[in-house]
């Protein structure tokens, strides 16, 4: 057995033998025996990273220098740590990374046997001598590797060696006492990622029974199928710690730069002038809205009377169709945004709405012309007859224009306890609670336990996670695990997940994004700044950080001067020029071809280009009127660009992003949409400017706008659909939207539920490790939602398909998540189609979620031994967050009754294992998967996957095969898609 009390550096005088070395191994390392460190920490196990091994054909005469160490309980690995820079961001190490462990334990007298793997090449040394050594990886490019057979382990009961590792089995013969182990694994190399597979040292004592992972922590680790995953588990726990304190500790070396910069947007917060209503609203936020409410409630004398309501019929009309051009815009020199300026005339000398003449109302004129010069709206479908026919009306009938509410304003009552803990778990975490926490919420008397809650949850670890799945729709975020230069962005999910966990300032987080530093296919935010288009890829960024965090939407001012907003050409490639840190020359691929402006017309074209090709634009602050740039010091343009938009002088940053926050969790934003400010008017300026100038005071925290919008009175009513939301002085915000559930918080939900972990291969073309990170992408094992990617392979080659990941991803892609991110999204797309209920009702992942198997919560709550009512309840609490009403407990009741007394088999443990053994197969990756028989073992795991995991044999079938209709029906229910 393993024994504790090591780590007291002394020469080996036990008598140990090594067998020869076997005819395949590589000749012994010509470098001197490793020297152990002094001071090694008890009861684990001391390592030593060293990047730049160098090639990956042999073992270095001299091992590169070490740059980190850290510690682990034993002799495995199952990634590296993550390399940060200077600034704690994500970065690469030089490959290949060769990493060197230490132990010291006591081994008894005997003939023992060591198994060795790595994904590279590993090596055992004992005493200064090197008992065993793994061949160095050689794989060939072609695809055509043959696909080798799923190896037997080497002894019973233990762990298969993973596809792209290999093994190595030696043995050694021991008197006795404490012997010096060092363990060596290389990872990587210049062609290859440098990933460590499952690299691990067990020894089966005395030739017999269990190997057990080299640990020297006194608790042997049986090299199992059963005792991997929890160990393995353990050791990514440990890895996670330690990168997050390493990566916070470097953080921290630029904290006196950032705490001036806060210390300056505090004095600015305290400068900006905003009173709080004065009524008897709970929260300053409900101060504000219940002063809109009650003015909106005062009398007003009575617009005349007519057929049409301008409220309901004309002004949402005006505002989807003519606002775009004629209102700040003033296109023609018309505006249409109130009655005082519809009675002008514009450009054309022609009066555009005279009141009881519509004969006379240019627009109606406009409206209905034919000729394609003269028509509005310019573009788009025409006004239908109906359309046309109330503008008519509305102008005989004295065009009244009224902003008074059409119908008194909704006040809805508080949504209730249960609700209010379902509701607030979605908007932090974004996953669904379970029995135990909404038994626990509900029971709880405390008067404060709403705050409680909220604050426990806004410092949940999770809650990085629901949050990174929005910036990457707002930055696109779009990595391919396929060629992922080619018209990609690096994955910088990654990064964005770690500022978020580590409290990171907005600001900060913003100036990081725009500065693109780190790495760029390892998780950096340099992955930002590569390529979604071509000929001019910053020039795509410029306009996501516009949107972003300024409000200012530039798409089109990609090709030309924007047609519907003030944008031109030139403030985005200023802005680009800025990120490239040179002057930028635009290209003919965005330009408008001059021929276009040739053709003759009446009509000015709507569009204008005011940069010809190959003109030469200067990096320069484009946004003057937002804010002025001050002298920053500032050494780069980008650095320049990065203060110009978060730097306190910017409220229009502060409020943009608290103007997000609001829409994120109320369901519609102040200003809306969100992403485009430009001719908007927010529907409360009052409590915008002091919702961000709280941001402002609290260091741009992220979390603290949550919990002050959360603990609102009016957040925590019952949700209530807003009468029009296109105008924003009929949107009061008295309550919540009613929302569905998004993409990941179904699939998080329905995981969550169940306990089961996301079921996914890892995700990568590339199992094995055999390319470079330029060819090929590992994203990973997912854990959560947000972690996919397309899956999208080239040419479709079946042999590449990842079943598993893409039942989740098809569940996902039905509810509104995109696969690919190739422009910026503020708000999705979530109308409900046919494939949703058919996703939900029949798709893999739902059907494997709603089977009684071995793993899932439900079947533990349906083995336990209660009262039928007590299981009813409980699974009304776990997937409903609510007790069940009376009727639905009879309903219930009556599903399960019968046989339920009876349901359980009683049998063994062993007998209850039933997992589909075609999932072992999957040994496929871009080395062999263009072999025949790699197609035909894929379709077997398609299969597989299909056929989901096999029901539980502890209950009864005809009993179980109810409750999963139960089960069913309550997951396909609108309630559990309702954010409540």
């Amino acid at each position: 057995m393993i024994r504790s009390a090591f780590f007291v550096l002394l020469s080996a005088t036990s008598a140990l033998t090594a067998p020869p070395p076997a005819k395949d191994a590589p000749p012994a390392a010509p470098e001197a025996p490793p020297v152990f460190p002094p001071d090694l920490p008890p009861g684990r196990v001391f390592v030593e990273i060293r990047p730049g091994a160098g090639e990956q054909k042999k073992w270095a005469e001299t091992p590169p220098p070490v740059t980190e160490t850290f510690e682990m309980p034993a002799f495995a690995f199952t990634r590296l740590p993550v390399a940060y820079n200077e600034e704690g961001m994500r970065s690469d190490r030089e490959p290949a990374v060769m990493l060197r462990s230490y132990a010291t334990m006591d081994v008894p007298a005997g003939t023992h046997r060591v198994l060795l793997r790595g994904r590279g090449a590993a090596r055992l040394w004992v005493n200064g001598s090197v008992l065993a050594s793994t061949r160095f990886a050689i794989f060939r490019g072609d695809g055509h590797t043959p696909v080798e057979p799923i190896p037997q382990p080497p002894a019973e009961g233990v762990r298969r060696v993973q596809f792209g590792d290999g093994e190595k089995l030696a043995t050694f013969t021991s008197s006795g006492g404490r012997q010096e182990f060092v363990f060596d694994v290389l990872a990587g190399a210049k062609n290859m990622r440098s990933e460590t597979g499952e690299s691990l040292a067990a020894i089966q004592w005395n030739s017999a029974g269990p190997f057990s992972i080299i640990s020297t922590s006194g608790n042997p680790v049986p090299l199992t199928e059963h005792a991997w995953p929890a160990f393995a588990a353990a050791s990514e726990q440990a890895l996670s710690e330690r990168d997050a304190k390493h990566r916070r500790s470097l953080a921290s070396n630029r904290a006196k730069e950032w705490d001036e910069r806060h210390a300056a947007a505090r004095k600015a917060a305290a400068e900006i002038s905003v009173a709080v209503p004065y009524n008897s609203g709970a929260t300053e936020i409900d101060r504000f809205i219940l002063a809109k409410v009650e003015a909106a409630a005062k009398p007003t004398a009575p617009p005349a009377a007519g057929s049409v309501d301008f409220q309901r019929d004309i002004k949402p009309l005006l505002a989807d169709r003519c606002f775009r051009c004629h209102a700040e815009k003033q296109k023609g020199g018309l505006r249409l945004d109130s009655r005082e300026a519809a009675l002008k005339a514009g450009d054309s000398h022609s009066v555009a709405v005279m009141p009881g003449q519509p004969e006379r109302s240019n627009l109606l004129t406009m409206i209905r012309s034919t000729d394609e010069d003269k028509q509005m709206p310019p573009t788009g479908a025409r006004l239908t007859a109906e359309q046309t026919m109330k503008l008519e009306t509305w102008i005989k009938e004295g065009a009244v224009w009224s902003d008074a509410p059409a119908a008194p304003v909704v006040i809805p009552p508080d949504a209730g306890d249960a609700a209010f803990l379902r509701r607030v778990y979605l908007n932090t975490i974004g996953i669904a609670p379970g029995a135990d926490e909404t038994r626990a919420f509900l029971a709880d008397a405390a008067p404060d336990k709403r705050s409680a809650l909220i604050d426990r949850l806004l410092d949940d670890p999770r809650f990085a996670g629901h949050w990174v799945s929005y910036w990457q729709d707002v930055l696109a975020e779009n990595p391919n695990i396929l060629k992922p230069e080619l018209n990609n962005t690096g994955p910088f999910r990654f990064w964005i997940h770690e500022s978020l966990l580590d409290h990171k300032p907005l600001d900060r987080f913003v100036t990081e994004l725009i500065l693109m530093r780190g790495s760029k296919l390892g998780g950096g935010p340099a992955g930002f700044g590569m390529a979604t288009q071509n000929d001019v890829p910053l020039a795509e960024k410029a306009n996501v950080l516009a949107n972003a965090f300024l409000g200012v939407e530039m798409k089109c001012a990609r090709c030309h001067d924007a047609p519907y907003h003030r944008s031109t050409q030139r403030q985005l490639f200023q802005m680009a020029a800025m990120l490239e840190e040179k002057p930028l020359k635009i290209p003919a691929t965005s330009s408008v071809p001059a021929a276009f402006f040739e053709r003759t017309k009446t009509r000015e074209p709507l569009i204008k280009a005011t940069l010809t090709s190959g003109s030469v634009v200067e990096g320069e602050w484009p946004f003057s009127e937002l804010c002025t740039l001050p002298e920053t010091g500032a050494k780069s343009s980008r650095e320049r660009l990065a203060f110009a938009i978060t730097g306190p002088q910017n409220r229009r940053f502060a409020e943009v992003m608290a103007n997000r926050v609001w829409a994120r969790l109320f369901g519609m934003g102040l200003v809306n949409p969100v992403h485009d400010w430009e001719g908007r008017t927010p529907s409360h300026p009052a409590l915008l400017t002091w919702l961000g100038r709280e941001f402002m005071a609290q260091d741009y925290d992220l979390r603290h706008l949550c919990r002050i919008i959360m603990r609102s009175t009016a957040w925590q009513r019952r949700p209530v659909e807003m009468p029009d939301a296109s105008d924003q002085t009929r949107r009061f915000f008295t309550a919540t939207l009613p929302r569905r559930m998004s993409a990941e918080q179904i699939v998080d939900s329905l995981h969550a539920v169940t306990a089961r972990p996301i079921a996914a291969e890892m995700l990568t073309f590339d199992q094995d490790s055999s390319q470079k990170p330029e060819i090929m992408l590992n994203l990973g094992q997912p854990q959560r939602a947000w972690e996919f990617t397309s899956l999208a392979n080239e040419r479709d080659r079946p042999a590449l398909a990842l079943p598993r990941a893409q039942a989740v991803t098809d569940m996902l892609e039905a509810f509104g998540w995109r696969p690919s991110r190739p422009d910026s999204v503020s708000e999705r797309v979530n109308e409900c189609t046919a494939i949703q209920p058919a996703m939900l009702a029949n798709g893999t992942l739902a059907a494997g979620i709603t089977t009684l198997c071995n793993d899932s919560r439900l079947t533990t709550l349906a083995c336990k031994d209660q009262p039928l009512p007590a299981l009813v309840d409980s699974l009304w609490l776990q997937l409903l967050n609510r007790p069940p009403t009376a009727s639905e407990q009879k309903e219930a009741a009556t599903m399960l009754s019968d046989g339920y007394d009876a349901r359980l088999t009683h049998l063994p443990a062993a007998a209850a294992t039933n997992e589909d053994p075609d999932l072992h197969y999957d040994r496929i990756s871009w080395t062999n998967h263009l072999r025949p028989e790699a197609t035909e073992i894929k379709q077997r795991v398609a299969r597989a996957v299909l056929r989901g995991p096999a029901p539980t044999v502890r209950l009864t079938t005809s009993w179980r095969e109810r409750c999963e209709d139960l089960v069913w029906s309550l997951v396909n229910s609108a309630e559990f898609l309702a954010v409540p």
